[in-house]
């Protein structure tokens, strides 16, 4: 009876290391770069282009393994590049649009993530306490996790001036209501506007070896992820993602205007009947992003993103909000239309800021728009 008890207890505790090993089983493994040989030279030429960037800190090639039997454990672990320690992530939300196409939402301690599950495709970003990771998809079940160079890119700003600068652009007075994007907002007063946003790109953004497809996909999770976590009403969606015969000036200002002003940029923004048009760029700027105007009628709802900062310091949504009418948490202009930073912490020594935080406010961006009828425990 003795020897009984003493099987089943050796299988009790084996039972238990099974299940913690995977617990903590990683779902990225990290794959050798010797295997970047095996991809097409279209994909090999990707990965040197992003290795070569000081926009990265890492360029890691990895596999994405048990992601759905993970999420069935309702936690997902990460092993990452430069970060101490597994992550271990539990689910916040599950969003299935198929089987097996879906987006998982997680948190963790210091941070949060989203992985979405497309057609074989596996693509999302994990931000943990400042450093902010990109997953990608290559080929033939391949992936990147491209880690950011925060230091240098919460340096970089959004161009549009708020009003209180006497280089300002805006146009807000003259904003009129006859315009169909005009329109269109206002009436996103009531339940839950639909925002189809056209994704355009440069041969120069091409150039830097991002996937211009998932960076858009993985920008519109941040703000699905942004408005669950703020209880905003308001639905994007990716209209088209397509190439622009356009190339940069060294001067962002000139570049909205030219934007606004492209023939080709226009009829393609008729064709997929997007209500915004947001050009990926590589100009090198000293700028993040900027737009046309703020809350426009509908000729001037057109922005430009440089593609290293879509994602990493959140401009591709920040952009988009302005364009929606949401402004600086600096701007002076009246109203109610600004993105307010908050504070937490012992003597409020923690600082963090809406998606709609200036740069000079020195608070990094979360993934949160302000709505006075929501708080945060961030």
């Amino acid at each position: 009876m003795k020897k009984l008890l003493t099987v089943v207890l050796i299988l009790l505790l084996s039972l238990e290391v099974i299940a913690q090993e995977d617990l903590t089983q990683s779902v990225f493994r990290e794959i050798s770069e010797s295997f970047v040989q095996t991809l097409s030279s279209k994909q090999q030429l990707r990965f040197q282009r992003l290795k070569q960037s000081d926009d990265f800190l890492s360029v890691t090639l990895i596999e994405v393994e048990g992601l759905q039997q993970a999420i069935k454990k309702e936690t997902l672990t990460f092993d990452l590049p430069n970060i101490l320690g597994k992550i271990i992530a539990n689910t916040k939300s599950i969003d299935y649009s198929t089987n097996n196409n879906f987006t998982w939402n997680g948190t963790f301690s210091n941070g949060e993530a989203f992985i979405i599950h497309e057609n074989g495709r596996i693509y999302g970003q994990i931000r943990s306490n400042g450093a902010v990771f990109d997953i990608q998809y290559l080929e033939n079940g391949y992936a990147i996790l491209i880690e950011y160079n925060m230091e240098k890119l919460n340096q970089i700003g959004c161009a549009f001036q708020d009003n209180h600068n006497e280089k300002s652009n805006t146009k807000s007075s003259q904003i009129k209501e006859s315009g169909a994007y005009s329109k269109k907002m206002s009436a996103g007063k009531s339940s839950s506007p639909l925002v189809r946003v056209l994704v355009l790109f440069t041969s120069a953004a091409t150039a830097t070896g991002m996937n211009m497809t998932d960076l858009a996909n993985t920008a519109r999770g941040q703000w699905v992820t942004a408005q669950i976590n703020s209880n905003v009403q308001s639905n994007l969606e990716i209209a088209g993602v397509v190439s622009l015969n356009f190339v940069e000036t060294p001067d962002i200002s000139d570049d909205i205007t030219n934007l606004r002003n492209n023939i080709t940029a226009q009829q393609l923004r008729d064709q997929f009947e997007a209500d915004i048009v947001l050009l990926f760029t590589d100009g090198n700027y000293g700028y993040g992003g900027v737009v046309a105007d703020i809350g426009p009628v509908e000729d001037d709802a057109y922005a430009i993103v440089e593609v290293a900062n879509a994602t990493s310091t959140i401009t591709f949504a920040h952009e988009t909000a302005h364009l929606f009418g949401a402004r600086h948490d600096s701007d002076p202009t009246p109203g109610d239309a600004h993105g307010h930073g908050w504070k937490t912490g012992w003597i409020f020594t923690k600082k963090y800021g809406s998606i709609m935080r200036d740069r000079e406010s020195g608070r990094k961006r979360v993934l949160h728009f302000s709505n006075p009828y929501r708080t945060s425990s961030r």
